[in-house]
């Protein structure tokens, strides 16, 4: 008796399948959840290649807010083959309270299962201001730019966290500064004693205007059931940001709750010749202003008796409860390129003062010193004041050559030259003699040829040689 058609396709086609077929799933770490709790979407795939590769969550953005998806692979050895399982972990915040429908994800042409979520609004672990919550508070709504704003950040809870972050402020028109390192506490309120978390930061606004510091958030996980994940965000918090006042006669804006300017003056002992150096160290000290807004180079002064050269300045941050305190330290060399009496101007610097609200000013007094000439250089001013322009050898050679030229004047005789009044050829003997003296080439040129023209009479235009 033959084997039906049917059983034998039906082998046939047995035999065809692959040894593992692809399956996914998708399930809640708890289908019931309160207001501030984290749903956590566990999804899995089983595939032959060990790959990863994003998954879409599209699909959920309408009921929730996808706070972060953790993707994972890991592989189990059966009697036959490897499986390759692809993990992700979807963290799910619900936008609503009610009955809530997660929808199927696709994987790889799959759908996962729909599953249904209960999320109250009544939280049995807040009270009526909450068991766990998150407080944000300013210690002042209205500043000026540049002005310090404290931020105090506190998460108060009565029950026990086995982890949780305070996500990190982020703001553009901002510059934040921690202040120290976190404090915990205890607080007393309606009689509950609640674990208190603070964290305080330095905030400076960069431009004016209405500006707003959003919900900080929270997230952790109860230590009593570790499926239980929660979320917190505090109220958000407007600010009124002034410009800089543009009345003051400060060259910068520095406003503070206490400014200390203060100098030390670094010179040899005696008398300070042209060439020599002192030094003038500034430090300035700020409650309220960072360091990096600290002016620097405050000393600069146009004068041709002295050069100026500026150190890299110094700036270092250091904090209290009441703020930042920056800290500014600069080295200023003075060299002295010319004697006589040199005066250091003062230096004023302008900051304003936030507490009694008016302008203020600080003076470093300069200095008035008397630079004299170094001992080479007046040697040298000497040397070449009385240093005569000729040698003797060259004086008496010059000397000789006047001589002859009279000598030789004499035995020709005294006639006109070129049919013109010897008064009227401009020679002159003493004029000839300075010009010997001093070095003057040009003129002692001139000279001896207007002795030629007065003294030569055969030639038209006797020249020097004669």
């Amino acid at each position: 008796m033959s084997i039906p058609r049917f059983f034998v396709n039906l082998c046939i086609l047995i035999a065809l399948l692959p040894a593992h077929i692809q399956a996914q799933t998708a399930y809640l770490q708890s289908t019931e959840l309160v207001e501030g709790d984290i749903a956590v979407l566990i999804v899995e795939f089983e595939n032959e290649v060990p790959s990863l590769f994003p998954l879409d969550t599209t699909p959920l953005l309408s009921d929730f807010e996808v706070l972060q998806v953790k993707p994972a692979l890991r592989r189990e050895q059966t009697a036959n083959s490897v499986v390759n399982i692809m993990r992700w972990e979807v963290e799910l915040y619900p936008r609503k309270t009610g009955r809530l429908r997660i929808a199927p994800l696709t994987v790889r042409g799959q759908q996962t299962p729909e599953i249904i979520l209960q999320f109250d609004s009544q939280n049995q672990y807040t009270g009526p201001r909450g068991n766990i919550f998150l407080e944000v508070s300013a210690d002042q709504s209205t500043a000026f730019v540049d002005q310090q704003i404290i931020l105090t950040i506190r998460l108060f809870h009565n029950r026990a966290l086995r982890r949780g972050t305070i996500y990190d402020l982020k703001l553009d028109n901002f510059d934040i500064y921690p202040l120290g390192t976190d404090r915990r506490y205890t607080e007393v309120i309606d009689t509950e004693n609640f674990t208190v978390l603070e964290r305080k930061l330095v905030l400076f606004a960069r431009e004016p205007g209405d500006l707003q510091i959003p919900a900080m958030e929270f997230r952790g996980e109860l230590e009593s059931d570790m499926k239980r994940r929660i979320i917190r965000y505090s109220s958000a918090i407007n600010l009124n940001i002034l410009p800089a006042i543009d009345n003051t006669t400060a060259e910068f804006w520095l406003p503070a709750t206490a400014f200390e300017v203060s100098q030390q003056w670094f010179q040899k002992q005696g008398t300070l010749f042209s060439g020599d150096s002192i030094s003038r160290k500034v430090t300035i000290r700020a409650n309220g202003i960072g360091a990096a807004n600290l002016p620097e180079n405050l000393i600069s002064q146009n004068n041709p008796s002295f050069e100026i050269y500026a150190d890299q300045p110094q700036r270092i941050d250091s904090f209290d409860y009441s703020g930042i305190i920056g800290e500014l330290e600069q080295t200023h060399v003075i060299v002295f390129t010319e004697p006589g009496l040199v005066e250091i101007l003062d230096t004023e610097i302008h900051w304003w003062d936030i507490t009694a609200a008016m302008e203020r000013r600080i003076v470093l007094p300069g200095k008035k010193l008397t630079i004299t000439l170094a001992e080479s250089d007046a040697g040298s001013q000497i040397s070449q004041q009385t240093k005569p322009i000729l040698s003797q050898a060259e004086m008496i050679i010059v000397l000789c050559i006047i001589t002859i030229l009279i000598i030789v004047a004499g035995i020709i005789g005294y006639h006109g030259l070129f049919d013109v009044n010897d008064k009227a050829i401009p020679f002159s003997i003493r004029q000839l003699k300075k010009a010997c003296y001093s070095g003057n080439a040009r003129g002692t040129h001139q000279q001896l040829i207007y002795l030629a023209a007065k003294e030569i009479k055969d030639k038209p235009r006797p020249g020097l040689y004669d």
